[in-house]
This record gives C-alpha cells, sequence and structure tokens, in this order.
C-alpha cells in the first residue's frame, strides 16, 4: 500500500502550458492531505494504461512529464529525458531460475544493511 500522504491528492489545474520532449504539457498544483502542495506537468497526449505507475499522480488526466518532491528540506524536480513507445519484451518479466532467495516481508525486516 502507498504511503498515506499519497492518498487523496487533489489538483487544480493551470491554463498554463510547456512544452517538454516535444509534447505540449499542461501544469496543475497538486495538494496532499498534509495541505503541502507540488506542481507537476502532465500531457494529454499520453495516457498510462497503468495508472497506479506514478500512484500520486494517478488522477491526472495523462502522464506526469515533470514534478516537484520533497526529500527532507530539499527540493527535488524530476524531468522526462526520453520515451520510448517500444513494446517491452516479455522475457523482462520472466522471474530467475537461481541468484536469489524467497522471503516473507517480516523477514527481510530482520536483514542488516
Amino acid at each position: 500500500m502507498p504511503p498515506k500522504k499519497q492518498n487523496n491528492v487533489t489538483f487544480t489545474y493551470s491554463n498554463e502550458e510547456k512544452t517538454i520532449l516535444g509534447y505540449k504539457c499542461k501544469k496543475a498544483i497538486g495538494k496532499l492531505p498534509s495541505g503541502a502542495t507540488f506542481s507537476v506537468w502532465y500531457t494529454p497526449d499520453l495516457v498510462p494504461e497503468n495508472r497506479e505507475y506514478q500512484y500520486v499522480n494517478r488522477e491526472l488526466p495523462g502522464l506526469a512529464m515533470e514534478y516537484e518532491s520533497s526529500i527532507g528540506k530539499t527540493q527535488v524536480t524530476y524531468t522526462v529525458s526520453k520515451i520510448s513507445l517500444n513494446p517491452v519484451p516479455a522475457s523482462k518479466f520472466d522471474v530467475p531460475k537461481t541468484g536469489y532467495r524467497v522471503m516473507t516481508f517480516q523477514e527481510s525486516q530482520g536483514l542488516k544493511h
């Protein structure tokens, strides 16, 4: 389950536009339940099939191309740098036969990093 701060994000849409990677993008302001806000630029020309991909931006009517995030007190801007419309080979999703072990979530919490 995603962090609680990413649930119930509401968006206010702006008339501002800019181009990112040749796609016309529109600006939205996301508001988190805590009251914190962030800017996001999205393009309605690309709509993800998997809306859970960018969970905090899942309600946007298009793909988020640039958005702000905070890491502690540092403000970070993420911008899409490349888009490939080529299909991903199914073999990328094959689980390896060796080289790992299956653990429960509880077991993984006891590991030292």
